[in-house]
């Protein structure tokens, strides 16, 4: 599944599937795998899957196995299957919700497989529909991570673009000033320049902070030359 940055649903959180190519098993099938791959992620830390943990054949048999002995085979074994009251129970804690979601989903799956086998078309497509529902929603959750990491990311991104751009002034006038005169060092330029450059600030209301003006002066002045090479 793509990654992106929205927490909504999304078109590839969901199976495609044309329902008049494809049988009502084939999707089963499909929504059964993908669920597995999810529940595969849900074990791994980070939940990245790396090309090994799917290359190993018989690494990804016993992960199937296992998806199916904990969830599938104890959902069919339900005589009374209800699936709308695994709705209202979805847990907080982040891998409990995707494991949650994917059982929602998996319940669903089986109330339309059971249905199809009882001649009950109508319903077992229904059912499919909302087993994808719940499948997009366990997507979802699956990539909420990158989601808010990048989000954060950019955040932080627009946060410093701004407060370069506010600072921008002062950063030129220091380097005006410390090239307008002989320094012996880069730190030397910016201690001897740090009045003018506070004075500025304050002038333009620019809050630069007395403590931390003078490393933040000697950055501006970085790829300035100093000293004998001046």
């Amino acid at each position: 599944m793509g990654e992106s940055n929205s927490t909504e649903l999304l078109p590839g959180d969901f199976i495609t599937t044309d329902v008049y190519h494809n049988t009502f098993d084939d999707l089963y099938e499909k929504l059964l795998d993908e669920a597995a791959y999810l529940y595969h992620r849900s074990k791994k830390e980070g939940w990245q899957i790396q090309d090994h943990d799917v290359e190993d054949y018989r690494r990804v048999l016993g992960v199937i196995n296992e998806f199916r002995q904990t969830i599938v085979i104890p959902l069919m074994a339900t005589a009374e299957l209800d699936p709308y009251a695994m709705q209202g129970s979805v847990s907080n804690a982040r891998t409990k919700a995707l494991l949650d979601y994917v059982r929602t989903s998996i319940a669903w799956a089986v109330t339309g497989q059971k249905s199809w086998e009882a001649g009950n078309q109508h319903k077992a497509w229904g059912c499919m529909c909302r087993a994808q529902y719940w499948l997009g929603r366990a997507n979802q959750v699956a990539r909420l991570p990158t989601a808010v990491k990048r989000d954060a990311s950019k955040r932080a991104q627009a946060g410093a673009t701004k407060r370069d751009a506010k600072f921008e002034p002062l950063r030129t006038l220091a380097r005006h000033l410390a090239a307008r005169r002989r320094f012996p060092s880069k730190r030397n330029a910016a201690l001897s320049i740090k009045p003018e450059i506070l004075a500025a600030a304050k002038e333009q209301n620019i809050n630069l902070s007395e403590m931390q003006a003078e490393r933040t002066i000697t950055g501006w002045l970085d790829g300035m030359s100093f000293g004998s090479k001046q």
